[in-house]
Protein backbone atom coordinates (compact mmCIF):
# COMPACT_ATOMS: atom_id res chain seq x y z
CA UNK A 1 0.00 0.00 0.00
CA UNK A 2 1.66 3.22 -0.93
CA UNK A 3 0.79 6.81 0.70
CA UNK A 4 -0.61 10.13 -1.25
CA UNK A 5 3.25 11.43 -1.75
CA UNK A 6 6.65 9.91 -2.62
CA UNK A 7 8.55 7.80 0.17
CA UNK A 8 11.26 9.97 -0.06
CA UNK A 9 9.45 12.70 1.29
CA UNK A 10 10.47 12.45 5.02
CA UNK A 11 9.01 15.27 8.08
CA UNK A 12 9.55 16.03 11.38
CA UNK A 13 6.94 16.67 14.40
CA UNK A 14 4.20 14.40 12.53
CA UNK A 15 1.76 13.33 15.23
CA UNK A 16 0.65 10.03 15.26
CA UNK A 17 -2.10 8.20 17.40
CA UNK A 18 -2.97 5.12 17.29
CA UNK A 19 -6.47 5.02 19.15
CA UNK A 20 -10.20 7.11 18.31
CA UNK A 21 -12.04 7.84 15.36
CA UNK A 22 -10.54 9.28 12.05
CA UNK A 23 -10.81 12.11 10.70
CA UNK A 24 -9.44 12.29 7.15
CA UNK A 25 -8.53 15.63 5.68
CA UNK A 26 -7.99 15.87 1.97
CA UNK A 27 -6.57 18.91 0.52
CA UNK A 28 -7.59 19.12 -3.05
CA UNK A 29 -3.73 19.88 -4.07
CA UNK A 30 -0.48 17.85 -4.23
CA UNK A 31 1.67 17.22 -1.31
CA UNK A 32 4.46 20.79 -1.60
CA UNK A 33 1.65 22.81 -2.36
CA UNK A 34 -0.64 21.81 0.45
CA UNK A 35 2.06 21.84 2.88
CA UNK A 36 2.91 25.48 2.16
CA UNK A 37 0.03 26.28 4.27
CA UNK A 38 -1.61 26.42 7.44
CA UNK A 39 -4.48 24.57 6.99
CA UNK A 40 -3.51 21.06 7.87
CA UNK A 41 -1.12 21.87 10.38
CA UNK A 42 -4.12 23.59 12.49
CA UNK A 43 -6.64 21.15 11.91
CA UNK A 44 -4.56 18.42 12.78
CA UNK A 45 -3.45 19.77 16.10
CA UNK A 46 -7.30 20.54 16.76
CA UNK A 47 -8.44 17.14 15.93
CA UNK A 48 -5.53 15.33 17.68
CA UNK A 49 -6.04 17.76 21.06
CA UNK A 50 -9.36 15.56 21.52
CA UNK A 51 -8.88 11.99 23.32
CA UNK A 52 -11.19 10.31 20.77
CA UNK A 53 -10.21 11.25 17.58
CA UNK A 54 -6.82 11.13 15.09
CA UNK A 55 -6.14 13.12 12.20
CA UNK A 56 -5.12 11.51 8.98
CA UNK A 57 -4.38 13.54 6.14
CA UNK A 58 -4.72 13.20 2.08
CA UNK A 59 -3.39 14.89 -0.61
CA UNK A 60 -3.92 14.65 -4.25
CA UNK A 61 -1.38 11.40 -5.31
CA UNK A 62 1.63 12.61 -6.71
CA UNK A 63 0.94 9.56 -8.84
CA UNK A 64 -2.36 8.90 -10.79
CA UNK A 65 -2.14 5.23 -10.38
CA UNK A 66 -1.87 5.18 -7.05
CA UNK A 67 -4.70 4.95 -4.35
CA UNK A 68 -5.27 7.74 -2.14
CA UNK A 69 -3.94 6.72 1.42
CA UNK A 70 -3.45 8.86 3.84
CA UNK A 71 0.30 10.06 5.30
CA UNK A 72 0.07 8.83 8.70
CA UNK A 73 -1.48 5.53 8.75
CA UNK A 74 -1.48 4.58 5.15
CA UNK A 75 -5.27 3.89 5.66
CA UNK A 76 -7.85 4.11 2.27
CA UNK A 77 -9.79 7.27 2.25
CA UNK A 78 -13.01 5.16 2.69
CA UNK A 79 -11.77 3.44 6.26
CA UNK A 80 -12.35 7.40 7.54
CA UNK A 81 -14.96 7.53 10.22
CA UNK A 82 -15.53 11.56 8.61
CA UNK A 83 -14.18 13.54 5.79
CA UNK A 84 -13.75 17.04 5.68
CA UNK A 85 -11.62 19.48 3.00
CA UNK A 86 -11.19 23.03 2.31
CA UNK A 87 -12.59 25.18 -0.51
CA UNK A 88 -10.07 27.89 -0.70
CA UNK A 89 -10.98 28.09 -4.85
CA UNK A 90 -13.51 26.58 -6.41
CA UNK A 91 -11.68 24.18 -8.91
CA UNK A 92 -10.90 22.33 -5.68
CA UNK A 93 -14.52 20.31 -5.99
CA UNK A 94 -13.62 18.72 -8.82
CA UNK A 95 -9.91 17.57 -7.50
CA UNK A 96 -11.96 16.31 -4.25
CA UNK A 97 -14.52 14.53 -6.46
CA UNK A 98 -11.79 12.92 -8.19
CA UNK A 99 -10.32 12.09 -4.96
CA UNK A 100 -13.40 10.34 -3.92
CA UNK A 101 -14.38 8.68 -6.75
CA UNK A 102 -10.64 7.41 -6.86
CA UNK A 103 -11.16 5.63 -3.46
CA UNK A 104 -15.05 4.46 -4.55
CA UNK A 105 -16.82 6.79 -2.48
CA UNK A 106 -20.54 7.93 -4.43
CA UNK A 107 -19.85 11.56 -4.90
CA UNK A 108 -23.71 11.71 -4.74
CA UNK A 109 -24.39 12.53 -0.47
CA UNK A 110 -27.90 11.35 -0.53
CA UNK A 111 -26.40 7.56 -1.59
CA UNK A 112 -23.98 8.26 0.84
CA UNK A 113 -26.61 8.73 3.60
CA UNK A 114 -28.57 5.33 1.90
CA UNK A 115 -25.38 3.43 2.53
CA UNK A 116 -25.96 2.08 6.10
CA UNK A 117 -22.92 4.02 7.67
CA UNK A 118 -20.59 1.77 4.55
CA UNK A 119 -19.13 5.87 3.69
CA UNK A 120 -17.76 8.94 6.01
CA UNK A 121 -19.85 12.13 5.86
CA UNK A 122 -17.69 14.56 3.50
CA UNK A 123 -17.96 17.71 5.38
CA UNK A 124 -16.43 21.29 3.86
CA UNK A 125 -15.18 24.78 5.33
CA UNK A 126 -13.62 27.70 3.62
CA UNK A 127 -14.37 30.83 1.47
CA UNK A 128 -16.04 29.57 -1.57
CA UNK A 129 -18.11 26.85 0.14
CA UNK A 130 -19.89 29.84 2.27
CA UNK A 131 -20.32 32.40 -0.33
CA UNK A 132 -22.10 29.99 -2.57
CA UNK A 133 -23.22 27.00 -1.26
CA UNK A 134 -25.15 25.61 -4.54
CA UNK A 135 -22.72 23.76 -5.99
CA UNK A 136 -22.35 21.12 -3.29
CA UNK A 137 -26.17 21.40 -2.11
CA UNK A 138 -26.06 16.79 -3.78
CA UNK A 139 -22.18 16.39 -3.08
CA UNK A 140 -21.38 17.56 0.82
CA UNK A 141 -23.05 16.30 3.59
CA UNK A 142 -22.49 19.39 5.64
CA UNK A 143 -20.91 23.47 5.59
CA UNK A 144 -18.62 24.78 7.93
CA UNK A 145 -18.73 29.02 8.11
CA UNK A 146 -16.91 30.97 10.41
CA UNK A 147 -13.28 29.48 12.72
CA UNK A 148 -13.25 25.99 12.57
CA UNK A 149 -11.97 25.95 16.02
CA UNK A 150 -15.53 26.68 17.25
CA UNK A 151 -17.52 23.87 15.23
CA UNK A 152 -15.04 21.14 14.51
CA UNK A 153 -14.49 20.19 17.22
CA UNK A 154 -17.88 20.47 18.71
CA UNK A 155 -19.13 18.32 15.59
CA UNK A 156 -16.80 15.75 16.46
CA UNK A 157 -17.41 15.41 19.95
CA UNK A 158 -20.99 15.21 18.94
CA UNK A 159 -20.32 12.32 16.59
CA UNK A 160 -18.47 10.71 19.22
CA UNK A 161 -21.31 10.88 21.94
CA UNK A 162 -24.11 10.15 19.22
CA UNK A 163 -22.27 8.16 16.87
CA UNK A 164 -22.04 8.54 13.03
CA UNK A 165 -25.71 6.81 12.25
CA UNK A 166 -27.44 8.56 14.59
CA UNK A 167 -25.92 11.86 12.23
CA UNK A 168 -27.49 10.11 9.39
CA UNK A 169 -30.79 9.67 11.10
CA UNK A 170 -31.42 12.78 12.87
CA UNK A 171 -28.77 15.46 11.23
CA UNK A 172 -31.14 18.40 12.32
CA UNK A 173 -29.65 17.58 15.87
CA UNK A 174 -26.28 18.86 14.30
CA UNK A 175 -27.53 21.84 13.06
CA UNK A 176 -27.64 23.00 16.39
CA UNK A 177 -23.93 23.71 16.12
CA UNK A 178 -23.24 26.71 15.55
CA UNK A 179 -21.35 27.41 12.49
CA UNK A 180 -22.44 23.78 11.05
CA UNK A 181 -25.31 22.93 8.35
CA UNK A 182 -26.16 19.83 6.67
CA UNK A 183 -28.32 19.50 3.87
CA UNK A 184 -29.55 16.11 5.40
CA UNK A 185 -32.00 18.23 7.83
CA UNK A 186 -33.98 19.26 4.40
CA UNK A 187 -36.87 17.01 3.07
CA UNK A 188 -36.55 16.07 0.60
CA UNK A 189 -38.75 13.25 -1.59
CA UNK A 190 -36.44 13.76 -4.70
CA UNK A 191 -32.64 12.39 -5.23
CA UNK A 192 -31.69 15.07 -4.65
CA UNK A 193 -31.85 18.47 -2.27
CA UNK A 194 -31.08 20.99 -5.50
CA UNK A 195 -34.31 21.07 -6.70
CA UNK A 196 -35.99 21.83 -3.63
CA UNK A 197 -33.99 25.49 -4.52
CA UNK A 198 -35.06 25.72 -7.57
CA UNK A 199 -35.81 29.82 -8.19
CA UNK A 200 -35.87 30.28 -4.43
CA UNK A 201 -33.52 32.04 -2.15
CA UNK A 202 -30.93 29.79 0.34
CA UNK A 203 -32.47 31.44 3.39
CA UNK A 204 -36.19 30.20 1.90
CA UNK A 205 -35.22 26.52 2.36
CA UNK A 206 -32.53 26.31 4.60
CA UNK A 207 -32.99 29.32 7.24
CA UNK A 208 -30.45 31.91 7.84
CA UNK A 209 -26.50 31.50 7.04
CA UNK A 210 -24.75 34.30 7.66
CA UNK A 211 -26.03 34.30 11.37
CA UNK A 212 -24.19 30.64 11.95
CA UNK A 213 -21.13 33.05 11.80
CA UNK A 214 -19.11 32.50 15.21
CA UNK A 215 -15.75 34.19 15.10
CA UNK A 216 -13.40 33.96 17.93
CA UNK A 217 -11.17 35.58 19.74
CA UNK A 218 -7.65 34.83 18.41
CA UNK A 219 -6.07 34.94 21.73
CA UNK A 220 -7.93 32.71 23.31
CA UNK A 221 -7.50 29.62 21.17
CA UNK A 222 -5.12 26.68 21.67
CA UNK A 223 -2.06 27.51 18.60
CA UNK A 224 -0.05 24.96 16.90
CA UNK A 225 3.48 25.11 18.24
CA UNK A 226 5.27 22.03 17.48
CA UNK A 227 4.32 22.38 14.11
CA UNK A 228 4.86 19.51 11.10
CA UNK A 229 7.00 20.35 8.15
CA UNK A 230 9.42 18.84 5.54
CA UNK A 231 12.80 18.25 5.63
CA UNK A 232 13.60 18.75 2.09
CA UNK A 233 15.80 21.40 0.36
CA UNK A 234 14.13 23.87 -1.04
CA UNK A 235 15.05 23.35 -4.46
CA UNK A 236 13.52 19.77 -4.48
CA UNK A 237 10.32 19.88 -6.47
CA UNK A 238 8.67 17.94 -3.59
CA UNK A 239 9.21 20.50 -1.07
CA UNK A 240 6.57 22.69 -0.07
CA UNK A 241 6.88 26.27 -0.51
CA UNK A 242 7.00 27.41 3.23
CA UNK A 243 10.46 24.92 3.41
CA UNK A 244 11.75 24.48 7.42
CA UNK A 245 9.91 27.00 9.03
CA UNK A 246 7.73 28.00 11.85
CA UNK A 247 4.48 29.32 10.87
CA UNK A 248 2.83 31.97 12.64
CA UNK A 249 -0.77 33.35 11.90
CA UNK A 250 -1.28 37.20 13.30
CA UNK A 251 -4.57 37.70 12.27
CA UNK A 252 -7.52 36.95 10.07
CA UNK A 253 -10.00 39.03 7.76
CA UNK A 254 -9.72 41.92 6.13
CA UNK A 255 -11.11 45.31 7.20
CA UNK A 256 -10.79 47.63 3.73
CA UNK A 257 -13.72 46.46 1.91
CA UNK A 258 -11.88 46.65 -1.87
CA UNK A 259 -14.76 45.61 -3.90
CA UNK A 260 -13.29 43.01 -6.17
CA UNK A 261 -12.02 40.96 -2.86
CA UNK A 262 -14.77 38.18 -1.18
CA UNK A 263 -12.87 38.72 2.10
CA UNK A 264 -12.93 42.34 2.54
CA UNK A 265 -15.96 42.81 0.97
CA UNK A 266 -18.18 41.49 4.25
CA UNK A 267 -17.00 37.64 4.69
CA UNK A 268 -14.08 38.24 6.77
CA UNK A 269 -14.77 41.84 7.77
CA UNK A 270 -13.54 43.18 10.27
CA UNK A 271 -10.11 41.85 10.98
CA UNK A 272 -9.04 40.18 13.53
CA UNK A 273 -5.47 40.23 15.18
CA UNK A 274 -4.01 38.08 18.10
CA UNK A 275 -2.33 40.57 20.60
CA UNK A 276 1.56 41.23 20.23
CA UNK A 277 2.05 39.64 24.02
CA UNK A 278 0.51 36.25 22.81
CA UNK A 279 2.30 36.47 19.14
CA UNK A 280 5.79 37.00 21.08
CA UNK A 281 5.02 33.49 23.72
CA UNK A 282 4.14 31.96 21.18
CA UNK A 283 7.43 32.32 18.44
CA UNK A 284 9.27 31.66 22.32
CA UNK A 285 7.71 28.00 22.58
CA UNK A 286 7.06 27.29 19.12
CA UNK A 287 10.41 27.37 17.41
CA UNK A 288 11.75 25.54 20.22
CA UNK A 289 9.52 22.66 20.06
CA UNK A 290 9.11 22.79 16.05
CA UNK A 291 12.93 23.09 16.11
CA UNK A 292 13.63 25.26 13.33
CA UNK A 293 15.04 28.58 12.83
CA UNK A 294 13.32 30.66 10.18
CA UNK A 295 9.39 32.11 11.68
CA UNK A 296 6.72 32.55 8.72
CA UNK A 297 4.20 35.99 9.13
CA UNK A 298 1.21 35.26 7.50
CA UNK A 299 -2.19 36.65 7.49
CA UNK A 300 -5.21 37.68 5.41
CA UNK A 301 -3.79 41.57 5.98
CA UNK A 302 -0.85 41.24 8.14
CA UNK A 303 0.28 45.08 6.71
CA UNK A 304 -2.48 46.34 9.15
CA UNK A 305 -1.51 44.86 12.47
CA UNK A 306 -0.53 47.61 14.69
CA UNK A 307 2.43 46.44 15.80
CA UNK A 308 4.31 44.70 12.59
CA UNK A 309 7.80 46.63 12.87
CA UNK A 310 7.99 45.42 16.69
CA UNK A 311 6.82 41.62 16.00
CA UNK A 312 9.40 41.64 12.90
CA UNK A 313 12.52 43.14 15.06
CA UNK A 314 11.35 41.16 18.30
CA UNK A 315 11.70 37.76 16.14
CA UNK A 316 14.98 38.73 13.94
CA UNK A 317 16.98 39.95 17.30
CA UNK A 318 16.34 36.45 18.66
CA UNK A 319 18.67 35.73 15.86
CA UNK A 320 15.77 34.09 14.11
CA UNK A 321 14.99 34.31 9.67
CA UNK A 322 12.08 35.80 8.34
CA UNK A 323 9.19 35.16 6.27
CA UNK A 324 6.65 37.68 5.49
CA UNK A 325 3.78 38.28 3.01
CA UNK A 326 2.25 40.48 0.84
CA UNK A 327 2.46 43.66 1.88
CA UNK A 328 0.14 46.69 1.31
CA UNK A 329 2.32 49.52 -0.41
CA UNK A 330 0.76 52.18 1.61
CA UNK A 331 1.95 50.81 4.84
CA UNK A 332 5.32 49.74 3.69
CA UNK A 333 8.10 51.54 5.72
CA UNK A 334 12.10 51.38 6.27
CA UNK A 335 12.04 50.41 9.63
CA UNK A 336 9.65 47.20 8.87
CA UNK A 337 12.09 46.62 5.78
CA UNK A 338 15.04 47.08 7.87
CA UNK A 339 14.18 44.03 9.73
CA UNK A 340 12.79 41.53 6.67
CA UNK A 341 15.77 42.32 5.55
CA UNK A 342 17.97 41.57 8.92
CA UNK A 343 16.36 38.40 8.88
CA UNK A 344 16.78 37.19 5.70
CA UNK A 345 14.37 37.91 3.12
CA UNK A 346 15.60 38.60 -0.30
CA UNK A 347 12.21 39.30 -1.95
CA UNK A 348 8.70 40.96 -1.85
CA UNK A 349 5.69 40.92 -2.64
CA UNK A 350 2.54 43.93 -2.85
CA UNK A 351 -0.44 44.06 -4.49
CA UNK A 352 -0.91 47.45 -6.84
CA UNK A 353 -4.08 45.64 -8.70
CA UNK A 354 -4.01 48.34 -11.21
CA UNK A 355 -1.80 51.07 -12.37
CA UNK A 356 -4.35 53.63 -12.64
CA UNK A 357 -5.03 55.70 -9.84
CA UNK A 358 -8.73 56.32 -10.96
CA UNK A 359 -9.56 52.84 -11.35
CA UNK A 360 -7.89 51.76 -7.97
CA UNK A 361 -9.80 54.20 -5.79
CA UNK A 362 -13.12 52.65 -7.61
CA UNK A 363 -12.25 49.73 -6.52
CA UNK A 364 -11.91 50.95 -2.81
CA UNK A 365 -8.57 50.25 -2.87
CA UNK A 366 -7.14 53.44 -1.23
CA UNK A 367 -3.59 53.89 -2.28
CA UNK A 368 -2.04 55.80 -5.57
CA UNK A 369 0.92 55.16 -7.48
CA UNK A 370 2.66 57.50 -5.48
CA UNK A 371 2.95 55.45 -2.99
CA UNK A 372 3.33 52.46 -4.77
CA UNK A 373 7.05 54.21 -5.93
CA UNK A 374 7.60 55.01 -2.18
CA UNK A 375 7.36 51.40 -0.76
CA UNK A 376 9.69 50.08 -4.10
CA UNK A 377 11.95 52.82 -3.45
CA UNK A 378 11.87 51.55 0.14
CA UNK A 379 12.29 47.91 -0.25
CA UNK A 380 15.03 48.47 -2.72
CA UNK A 381 17.12 50.47 -1.21
CA UNK A 382 17.43 48.19 1.73
CA UNK A 383 18.70 45.76 -0.52
CA UNK A 384 15.81 43.66 -1.48
CA UNK A 385 16.87 41.60 -5.00
CA UNK A 386 13.07 40.16 -6.09
CA UNK A 387 9.72 42.67 -5.88
CA UNK A 388 6.68 40.66 -7.33
CA UNK A 389 3.34 42.60 -8.04
CA UNK A 390 0.10 41.32 -7.96
CA UNK A 391 -2.16 42.86 -10.82
CA UNK A 392 -5.62 42.38 -12.45
CA UNK A 393 -7.67 43.20 -15.58
CA UNK A 394 -10.73 42.82 -16.88
CA UNK A 395 -12.14 45.72 -14.14
CA UNK A 396 -15.18 48.11 -14.91
CA UNK A 397 -14.83 51.11 -16.35
CA UNK A 398 -11.19 49.71 -17.67
CA UNK A 399 -9.74 51.53 -20.06
CA UNK A 400 -6.79 51.10 -22.59
CA UNK A 401 -4.84 54.01 -21.12
CA UNK A 402 -5.60 52.30 -17.42
CA UNK A 403 -4.09 48.39 -19.37
CA UNK A 404 -1.43 50.35 -20.31
CA UNK A 405 -0.14 52.08 -16.87
CA UNK A 406 0.20 49.03 -15.65
CA UNK A 407 3.37 48.68 -18.38
CA UNK A 408 4.40 52.17 -17.27
CA UNK A 409 4.08 52.00 -13.36
CA UNK A 410 6.26 49.05 -13.74
CA UNK A 411 8.83 50.41 -16.13
CA UNK A 412 9.18 53.26 -13.40
CA UNK A 413 9.73 50.65 -10.86
CA UNK A 414 12.06 49.08 -12.34
CA UNK A 415 13.91 52.57 -12.77
CA UNK A 416 13.80 52.83 -9.11
CA UNK A 417 15.48 49.47 -8.91
CA UNK A 418 18.36 49.95 -11.27
CA UNK A 419 18.86 53.50 -9.60
CA UNK A 420 19.29 52.14 -6.12
CA UNK A 421 22.39 49.88 -7.04
CA UNK A 422 21.04 46.55 -6.26
CA UNK A 423 22.81 43.86 -8.67
CA UNK A 424 20.42 41.27 -10.41
CA UNK A 425 17.36 42.56 -9.22
CA UNK A 426 14.11 40.93 -10.52
CA UNK A 427 10.77 42.81 -10.96
CA UNK A 428 8.23 39.49 -10.95
CA UNK A 429 5.08 40.50 -12.40
CA UNK A 430 1.25 38.75 -12.31
CA UNK A 431 -1.51 40.30 -14.24
CA UNK A 432 -4.69 38.01 -13.68
CA UNK A 433 -8.19 38.08 -14.96
CA UNK A 434 -10.24 39.46 -12.36
CA UNK A 435 -12.88 36.49 -11.02
CA UNK A 436 -16.11 37.93 -10.50
CA UNK A 437 -16.54 36.72 -6.79
CA UNK A 438 -19.95 35.67 -4.82
CA UNK A 439 -20.50 38.36 -1.49
CA UNK A 440 -19.09 41.18 -3.52
CA UNK A 441 -20.27 44.21 -5.45
CA UNK A 442 -18.59 42.71 -8.52
CA UNK A 443 -20.57 39.37 -8.43
CA UNK A 444 -22.18 39.90 -11.53
CA UNK A 445 -19.65 41.54 -13.52
CA UNK A 446 -19.24 38.86 -16.37
CA UNK A 447 -18.63 41.01 -18.17
CA UNK A 448 -15.13 39.85 -19.97
CA UNK A 449 -15.80 36.20 -19.83
CA UNK A 450 -19.00 36.49 -21.73
CA UNK A 451 -17.86 34.56 -25.30
CA UNK A 452 -17.58 37.70 -27.41
CA UNK A 453 -15.63 39.52 -24.89
CA UNK A 454 -12.61 36.89 -24.24
CA UNK A 455 -10.91 37.41 -27.24
CA UNK A 456 -10.36 41.31 -26.34
CA UNK A 457 -9.13 40.07 -22.95
CA UNK A 458 -6.78 37.45 -23.99
CA UNK A 459 -5.36 40.23 -26.41
CA UNK A 460 -5.06 42.18 -23.53
CA UNK A 461 -3.55 39.82 -21.25
CA UNK A 462 -1.21 39.22 -24.01
CA UNK A 463 -0.37 42.66 -24.38
CA UNK A 464 1.19 43.40 -21.37
CA UNK A 465 2.67 40.29 -20.93
CA UNK A 466 4.34 41.18 -24.50
CA UNK A 467 5.69 44.28 -23.57
CA UNK A 468 6.95 43.69 -20.28
CA UNK A 469 8.61 40.66 -21.45
CA UNK A 470 10.57 42.90 -23.45
CA UNK A 471 12.00 44.05 -20.78
CA UNK A 472 15.21 43.28 -19.19
CA UNK A 473 15.39 42.76 -15.17
CA UNK A 474 11.19 42.18 -15.26
CA UNK A 475 9.98 38.73 -15.77
CA UNK A 476 5.94 39.03 -16.11
CA UNK A 477 3.86 35.37 -15.62
CA UNK A 478 2.14 34.03 -18.75
CA UNK A 479 -1.44 33.56 -17.58
CA UNK A 480 -4.28 31.31 -19.58
CA UNK A 481 -7.37 33.28 -19.76
CA UNK A 482 -9.16 30.00 -19.55
CA UNK A 483 -8.39 29.05 -16.04
CA UNK A 484 -9.81 31.83 -14.73
CA UNK A 485 -12.75 31.49 -17.13
CA UNK A 486 -13.36 28.15 -15.09
CA UNK A 487 -12.72 29.70 -11.80
CA UNK A 488 -15.48 32.24 -13.20
CA UNK A 489 -18.11 29.18 -14.38
CA UNK A 490 -17.76 27.38 -10.87
CA UNK A 491 -18.19 30.37 -9.22
CA UNK A 492 -21.61 31.33 -10.61
CA UNK A 493 -22.92 27.90 -10.67
CA UNK A 494 -26.17 27.30 -9.27
CA UNK A 495 -26.80 23.87 -9.96
CA UNK A 496 -25.37 20.49 -8.58
CA UNK A 497 -21.42 20.06 -9.30
CA UNK A 498 -21.90 16.55 -9.50
CA UNK A 499 -22.56 16.03 -12.98
CA UNK A 500 -18.81 17.65 -13.82
CA UNK A 501 -17.08 15.80 -11.43
CA UNK A 502 -18.52 12.68 -12.83
CA UNK A 503 -17.07 14.08 -16.45
CA UNK A 504 -13.84 13.29 -15.25
CA UNK A 505 -11.94 10.43 -16.07
CA UNK A 506 -9.91 8.30 -13.33
CA UNK A 507 -6.73 8.15 -15.88
CA UNK A 508 -4.76 10.96 -14.87
CA UNK A 509 -5.10 13.82 -12.21
CA UNK A 510 -2.66 16.42 -13.29
CA UNK A 511 -4.90 18.64 -15.62
CA UNK A 512 -7.42 18.70 -12.24
CA UNK A 513 -5.60 20.93 -10.74
CA UNK A 514 -3.40 22.88 -13.92
CA UNK A 515 -6.31 23.06 -16.72
CA UNK A 516 -9.87 22.86 -15.20
CA UNK A 517 -11.07 23.89 -18.13
CA UNK A 518 -10.30 21.17 -20.61
CA UNK A 519 -12.79 18.97 -18.70
CA UNK A 520 -15.12 21.73 -18.46
CA UNK A 521 -14.98 21.75 -22.43
CA UNK A 522 -17.44 19.62 -22.91
CA UNK A 523 -20.34 21.53 -20.84
CA UNK A 524 -18.64 24.83 -22.80
CA UNK A 525 -22.17 25.78 -24.05
CA UNK A 526 -24.06 25.23 -20.97
CA UNK A 527 -21.46 27.07 -19.00
CA UNK A 528 -21.31 30.09 -21.20
CA UNK A 529 -25.24 30.81 -20.91
CA UNK A 530 -25.11 30.46 -17.52
CA UNK A 531 -22.71 34.08 -17.86
CA UNK A 532 -25.08 35.17 -20.63
CA UNK A 533 -27.95 35.05 -18.10
CA UNK A 534 -26.31 36.51 -15.51
CA UNK A 535 -25.03 39.63 -17.93
CA UNK A 536 -28.34 39.75 -18.97
CA UNK A 537 -30.26 39.94 -15.54
CA UNK A 538 -28.31 42.26 -14.44
CA UNK A 539 -28.46 44.32 -17.43
CA UNK A 540 -32.55 43.99 -17.27
CA UNK A 541 -32.38 44.52 -13.26
CA UNK A 542 -30.62 48.39 -14.01
CA UNK A 543 -27.32 46.76 -12.50
CA UNK A 544 -29.02 45.63 -9.36
CA UNK A 545 -26.45 43.22 -7.68
CA UNK A 546 -28.30 40.06 -6.10
CA UNK A 547 -27.38 37.08 -4.36
CA UNK A 548 -29.45 34.02 -3.49
CA UNK A 549 -27.72 33.46 -0.36
CA UNK A 550 -26.90 36.20 2.33
CA UNK A 551 -23.56 34.90 3.32
CA UNK A 552 -22.25 38.24 4.92
CA UNK A 553 -23.66 41.13 7.11
CA UNK A 554 -24.04 43.20 4.26
CA UNK A 555 -27.50 43.62 1.74
CA UNK A 556 -27.90 43.48 -1.58
CA UNK A 557 -28.82 47.13 -1.44
CA UNK A 558 -25.66 48.11 -0.16
CA UNK A 559 -23.76 45.53 -2.48
CA UNK A 560 -25.89 47.32 -5.72
CA UNK A 561 -24.75 51.08 -4.10
CA UNK A 562 -21.51 50.03 -3.76
CA UNK A 563 -21.36 48.78 -7.97
CA UNK A 564 -22.35 51.83 -8.73
CA UNK A 565 -19.92 53.63 -7.14
CA UNK A 566 -17.18 51.64 -9.49
CA UNK A 567 -19.26 52.60 -12.34
CA UNK A 568 -19.83 56.14 -11.87
CA UNK A 569 -18.13 57.55 -9.22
Amino acid sequence: MKRSIPSFISERNVIIKEQGKTFGFIYPATYDIAMGGMTAITLGALVNSLSDWRFERFFLPWNPYIEPNSVEHEVPLSKMDILGFTSQFEPDYLVVGWILKKAGIPINNIKRRNSKSKYPPVIVGGPCSGANPFPLLDFVDGFFLGDAENSLSNLLKMIEEKGIEEFWKNPSEFNEIKGFWTPHSLESKEKSYSGLFSNKNFEDIAGSWYSRFNFTNLDTIPYPLKQTYCTLPDYHPYAPVKGETFQLEIGRGCSHGCRFCMIGSGMFNPARYRSLSRLLEIVEEGVKLTGVSKVDIFGMNLSDFPQLNELCWAVVNKGLEISIATLRPDMVNSELIQAIHKGGQTSLTIAPETGSDRLRHRLCKLINNEQILDATQIIFEAGTKILKDFFLIGLPTESEDDRNAIIDLVKKQNQIAQNSGVKEHLIRVDVNPMVPKWQTPLKNWVYNFLPENRPRLRDAVGHIYSQLNKMPDIRPKQVSVNEFLAQTWLTHLEEPINTLIESIPLESHTPISKNIGYYLHKYRDKLDTLLKNIWQDFRMSNWQVKHRIRATNITDRIFTRQYALVINK
